[in-house]
């Protein structure tokens, strides 16, 4: 990267639609190969658009060493959908939370770095392997039962009864 003072710069990749809510934890790696400086900072963030947004910003304070960086996605409804971030790190990162993410569906992820220096800033920062940890499991409940009685080719009579509650799944049902 090479900035001007006060400035941002950031690629982002555009998606349909991915479903994150299915994971207890995003994490990444960051490698910052040139000299520490605590006023220039990487961030990431994950949006379905520009107002609902999960964002954490890295003080680039640290040279030579990879990184890996945990974010916990707290539910704090207890609907099973996450609704934000929490560091979980034990490097520096804060971490911003904007209007409503909806986890279920991230249609942006976007990194960069912020110059807050007054002065230009310029390096290298490395990103990888961005990842879902922890999934989270669920617990359904279903069974089936079934019964025939016949007598003597004279009376035959049986019956059925299925039942799934509303979190059971199978692998064709997902």
């Amino acid at each position: 990267f090479s900035q001007t003072a006060n400035t941002e710069i950031y690629v982002q990749q555009n998606f349909t639609a991915m479903d994150f809510s299915q994971h207890k934890q995003f994490r990444f790696l960051l490698y910052n190969p040139g000299p520490a400086d605590a006023d220039t900072k990487f961030f990431l963030r994950i949006a379905t658009d520009d107002s609902n947004y999960s964002e954490v910003e890295i003080p680039l304070d640290f040279s030579g060493a990879w990184h890996v960086y945990s974010l916990k996605m707290i539910d704090t409804n207890d609907d099973g959908v996450p609704e934000r971030w929490e560091s979980n790190s034990k490097y520096d990162a804060s971490v911003a939370n904007e209007g409503y993410l909806n986890y279920k569906r991230i249609s942006t992820i976007k990194a960069g770095v912020r110059n807050e220096n007054d002065a230009s800033a310029s390096g290298t920062v490395w990103l990888d392997d961005i990842f879902l940890t922890d999934s989270v499991t669920t617990v359904g409940r279903a069974y089936m039962g079934e019964a025939k009685i016949a007598v003597d080719n004279w009376l035959e009579a049986g019956g059925k009864v299925k039942y799934m509650d509303d979190k059971f799944q199978t692998p064709v049902s997902v």
